[in-house]
């Protein structure tokens, strides 16, 4: 559950392909078209059908790439989502409810950027959970750990040997940004939050296309397109999760979201 287009393939779209190539079926669902997510001017011009129609064909064309069984966009107003939390989270129990997942994934309390639309999908899908969620199913919020920022220096640095390389650094999470719509960035959050660390470097091509098919959100010429394979494995080849809530994992950190879970 995420709040606007291209959040989940930033966030686990590598999980969509990992699972679905073990015959798993994963589904989106996205509380808004993000159709406030452009430029003033392009607002100011295009009529808001316009940007919602192109926001539905990226998601579409994403979700293709990383093999999705299916994806819905529900329609709450772009940029207010806290203003409507209790349609928000009937929403998505509704969801749950029909589907009865076994996974439920949405960010962690920091949005990853902080975005308010981000923290308000958490607090929403949260609830949800603890109302309807099948017996013995799991809560996962994808969380981007400090151990990251060390990561992607160590393959910085072997990608330019001898060259002086600015550290990459993801600024740690001390409560929402002052910006509304999580211009701030990335946040990280204490590695002793990881419950799950999924190794999807065999699907991180996937996984950048998905993202760069969000055009207007990320433009042809992203950084994506020009890091070095190790350097992007680094950045995406990863996804990090914390347990929310659901039963426990056997042994931390697990390899497997579904790890200690009967399937049949």
């Amino acid at each position: 559950m995420y709040a606007h287009p291209d959040d989940e393939s930033w966030s686990c779209a590598g999980l969509f392909s990992y699972y679905g190539l073990r015959g798993l079926e994963s589904r989106l669902l996205t509380a808004t078209y993000g159709e406030a997510g452009f430029q003033p001017e392009i607002v100011e011009r295009t009529p808001e059908h316009q940007r919602k129609a192109t926001r539905e064909a990226e998601l579409g064309e994403a979700a293709r790439i990383v093999g999705l069984a299916g994806f819905e966009i529900i329609g709450f107003p772009d940029g207010v989502l806290e203003s409507c939390l209790a349609a928000l989270e009937q929403a998505v129990a509704e969801r749950m409810l029909r589907y009865r997942p076994r996974i439920v994934i949405t960010f962690d309390e920091t949005g990853v950027t902080g975005h308010r639309d981000h923290i308000a999908v958490h607090a929403a899908t949260t609830a949800a959970f603890a109302k309807v969620a099948p017996p013995g199913s799991r809560l996962l919020y994808n969380i981007l750990p400090e151990r990251v920022n060390a990561v992607v220096t160590a393959a910085v640095g072997s990608e330019s040997p001898g060259n002086p390389v600015e550290r990459f650094v993801i600024k740690k999470w001390n409560g929402p940004p002052p910006q509304k719509d999580g211009s701030a960035g990335a946040f990280c959050v204490p590695d002793d939050r990881i419950a799950v660390v999924l190794d999807v470097r065999a699907f991180v091509d996937a996984k950048r296309d998905a993202i760069l098919a969000h055009r207007s959100r990320v433009a042809g010429s992203s950084f994506l397109s020009q890091l070095p394979k190790g350097v992007l494995e680094a950045f995406l080849g990863w996804e990090y999760f914390q347990l929310g809530a659901g039963p426990a994992y056997p042994k931390l950190p697990a390899q497997d979201v579904f790890e200690g879970m009967d399937l049949d």
